[in-house]
């Protein structure tokens, strides 16, 4: 049963967690942005959204995306998650106010029955309502189950050997009970569900206050190991901002235990200054003193460790030091999204748009490759650039391949309105982009069955087919811009502006081409039909640029 209402609150997190993501990802992505201009905006928003949330971890998952996609440094990245580890003792408050002190307890099944209707609207922020409120009345039944449960398990803990062996007041004992509590935390993956065992452990009067707040500390060490997870395949900064974290919450722990034996009897002598109106007052006072040394313990960690970024980023860079990928230029690799990093829908959506960024770049330089092939003599670098697009072309069809399974775990998950638009603006891209892919691989099988069999190009022929290379390849340029972008800001005039120069000279080259061949001059033929299939995919390259634009505004 105790294991049963610890899993019910972990899931009743999740669910509030997942409809206020639902409701306000473009708020916290917003939010998210403006930690770029000042440290302390990054406190204060990695704060916000973790009090919102009711998650660190989450926090800083969200913050390792961002990092990963380039969006964000070492020392603002640091900021946030300093923020973040003091907004998620809110969680602490809330079971304090509403399973404790109020005791709502299960008569919160009510708000279950307000929430029911919200779940059954089709779209719009007030369909997110229903797991918001659902999520929170969980979580106070799930506290009020805790409760119940443990004070049932009373017996177990009077005969407990262990526990008497370490109730003596040491150094030794608050070490073990704060790898005690980091220890639970790595397994249940929240701080917060070791934050409600630990009230509820001292609501039944199993565990004395200083080995309660020393779990507390310990927990505060388990909850960096979701960062860690995350960034597993996450790039190098993601990695040491998930290691800053660590290294934050570590030195944060450390300090707290040494000094322990002279900050425990401050607070205690703090706490009895609190009156507390309540039929259980030395009772209720212990179960406040667990969420103000959660705050105050993370808020002070803070306030000291701050100055200290450049060192923790310092530290973080000698204990991961960058490698160069083995592929530095094949692009297989994902440099983006992985499987490791996961956030929310909303914010996923991010690492991919960058990565779609780095995908259209890539279709942009096999137009080089291919505009260069069609001028090289020297059989060499010819052999070259046809291997070179080859594996390009190869590198096209995985990206949209990795790309699309990404977007499919997306879309598995509760998502926005606005965000469900994006996937399917998103496929629609990538689907495109790997449609360039072939049609220059195409063109490079054109380039070498001319060479193959000896027709050729005249000048007249190449020029204009030189210009069609240089209209397309301004029209990418527009293109990675647009991509690179935020989606809401794209105004595709100028994308429109190149596809109509690309088809007016393609309608003028097809005219030309065929008074060439009208006319008396077969000496050619078969270079004429090649020329013809050239420019023609060209132009079908400009057809799904356009398209590629057409999509980020959403018109698919």
């Amino acid at each position: 049963m105790v294991l049963g209402a610890l899993i019910l609150f972990v899931y009743s997190l999740k669910t509030l967690s997942d409809g206020l993501q639902q409701a306000f990802g473009n708020t916290f992505r917003n939010l998210m942005g403006e930690t770029r201009t000042s440290r302390i905006k990054g406190l204060f928003a990695g704060l916000g959204i973790s009090a919102s949330l009711q998650s660190s971890s989450i926090t800083t998952v969200m913050v390792i995306s961002y990092v990963n996609s380039g969006l964000m440094n070492m020392a603002q990245s640091a900021s946030v998650i300093m923020g973040a580890n003091i907004g998620t003792t809110i969680t602490a408050w809330i079971i304090f106010f509403f399973g404790f002190y109020y005791e709502v307890g299960t008569s919160s099944i009510i708000l279950v029955a307000i929430a029911a209707p919200f779940l059954f609207l089709n779209s719009g922020k007030l369909k997110s309502l229903g797991p918001i409120l659902i999520g929170f009345s969980l979580i106070l039944i799930s506290v009020s189950l805790l409760r119940t449960e443990i004070l049932e398990l009373d017996f177990l803990f009077e005969e407990s050997v262990l526990l008497k062996e370490y109730t003596q007041f040491s150094f030794l004992t608050i070490l073990f009970f704060a790898l005690l509590g980091a220890l639970f935390t790595i397994i249940v993956q929240s701080s917060a569900a070791t934050i409600a065992l630990i009230m509820t452990l001292i609501s039944a009067s199993i565990i004395p206050l200083e080995l309660a707040l020393a779990m507390v500390i310990g927990s505060n060490v388990g909850t960096t190991i979701t960062g860690e997870l995350a960034s597993y395949r996450a790039s190098v900064d993601a990695k040491r901002a998930a290691r800053i974290h660590a290294l934050f919450n570590i030195i944060g722990a450390l300090w707290m235990i040494i000094l322990f034996p002279v900050v425990f009897p401050l607070f205690e002598e703090f706490l009895a200054v609190i009156n507390i109106e309540n039929s259980n007052n030395l009772l209720i006072t212990s179960i406040l003193g667990i969420a103000l040394f959660h705050t105050l313990f993370n808020a002070l960690n803070t306030i000291l460790l701050i100055w200290f970024i450049p060192l923790l980023i310092k530290v973080t860079e000698k204990s991961i030091e960058f490698r160069t990928p083995k592929d530095s230029s094949g692009g297989l690799q994902l440099n983006f999204i992985g499987k490791g990093v996961m956030s929310s829908a909303d914010l996923s959506l991010l690492e991919v748009k960058n990565e779609i960024a780095r995908f259209g770049e890539i279709t942009s330089k096999m137009s080089t490759f291919t505009h260069q092939l069609l001028f090289e003599k020297n059989p060499k670098k010819q052999k070259n650039l046809h291997l070179k697009i080859a594996k390009y072309e190869d590198i096209t069809d995985r990206v949209e391949i990795e790309v699309a399974n990404y977007l499919t775990k997306i879309s598995e998950n509760k998502q926005s309105e606005s965000s469900a638009i994006r996937i399917r603006s998103m496929n629609s891209i990538v689907n495109d982009l790997e449609s360039i892919g072939d049609a220059f691989y195409r063109m490079s099988k054109m380039i070498k069955r001319k060479e193959k069999e000896r027709v050729w190009f005249t000048p007249e022929q190449r020029n204009s087919i030189s210009e069609m290379f240089g209209l397309v390849d301004e029209a990418f340029k527009v293109m990675v811009e647009n991509l690179n972008l935020e989606y809401e800001e794209v105004d595709i005039a100028k994308a429109v502006e190149v596809e109509k120069r690309i088809n007016e000279k393609r309608d003028q080259l097809r005219k030309g081409y065929i008074s060439s061949i009208t006319s008396d001059n077969e000496g050619n033929l078969r270079g004429g039909m090649i020329y013809n299939d050239m420019f023609e995919s060209i132009e079908k390259v400009g057809d799904h640029i356009i398209n590629v634009s057409d999509a980020i505004t959403g018109k698919i």
